[in-house]
């Protein structure tokens, strides 16, 4: 299996030498790199892919931000379905606005059995034809990212960019491809998920700090973004649950509350 995922690999691997601007990797099923093109070796920080070949999200990033990239990998593989356009923060990012846009699909043999996955990575702001407004929505994008316990509120973002409400999101959408609501969200799930990989806190807790009305509230939400109930992804996370979560009978109760919401 392992030498078929590196045949596979390889003509991808020449393809993307050609397009430097593009990060491309493969990893295995356990998440261990089988190759990657120059671009996705900067961007990890290594200056060679024998730096890169045999290790895992773990070894380059914070173990916060590899379980993030780690559990995305997974449900790519488990599901055999692609994960597309995810706004991610850069592995070696040093300020708040430094973002990726990051595409994963699984790598399947004639027989349509999963041996891995491919992802690409772009820098958000050359993703853009027009970085340097990117740059002027940085303040923004801080907000959005500072605010993750608060309702969207178009009105005082607009404020900030010192435009109409109807231009700045029609302007956001053409930067970012996705509405502001749509990254506002995208982003109180990432750092809802981080509190379910690192922190014991109660789910319905989470789902307060992260400006969620309840907790049926952001189990509905979490669950069409990642496929999976918070309760089901802390437990495949294998984190320390606080007593009252690790009742089997509270799997049941989440797939409830989506039914109440739908």
């Amino acid at each position: 299996m392992k030498n078929e995922l590196q045949f596979l690999s390889e003509p991808i691997r020449e393809a993307f030498y050609y397009v430097p601007d593009v990060a491309f990797f493969v990893k295995d099923l356990d998440g261990r790199f089988v190759t990657a093109n120059q671009g996705f070796c900067r961007l990890m920080g290594v200056s060679s892919l024998s730096a890169l070949v045999g290790k895992t999200d773990l070894d380059f990033v914070s173990a916060k931000l590899a379980r993030a990239y780690m559990h995305d990998d997974r449900k790519v593989m488990d599901s055999g379905m692609p994960l597309e356009q995810q706004i991610e923060p850069m592995p070696q990012g040093n300020s708040n606005d430094a973002r990726i846009v990051t595409s994963k699909f699984p790598l399947k043999s004639k027989e349509e059995q999963v041996l891995g996955l491919v992802g690409i990575s772009r820098n958000l702001s050359e993703v853009s034809n027009r970085p340097h407004q990117i740059k002027m929505f940085s303040k923004v994008i801080e907000r959005l990212e500072d605010q993750t316990s608060k309702r969207y509120d178009a009105e005082s973002l607009a404020k900030i960019q010192g435009m109409s409400k109807s231009k700045f999101e029609r302007e956001f959408k053409k930067l970012f491809h996705m509405s502001p609501a749509a990254y506002h969200l995208q982003t109180r799930l990432r750092w809802a998920r981080n509190d379910l990989l690192n922190t014991t806190n109660p789910i319905s807790q989470i789902a307060i700090d992260h400006g969620f009305f309840d907790q049926s509230h952001f189990t509905k939400r979490f669950a069409t973004a990642y496929g999976i109930t918070p309760l089901q992804f802390r437990k495949k996370s294998a984190i320390p649950l606080p007593f009252e979560l690790q009742s089997d009978s509270l799997v049941e109760k989440e797939k409830h509350q989506i039914t109440l919401h739908e």
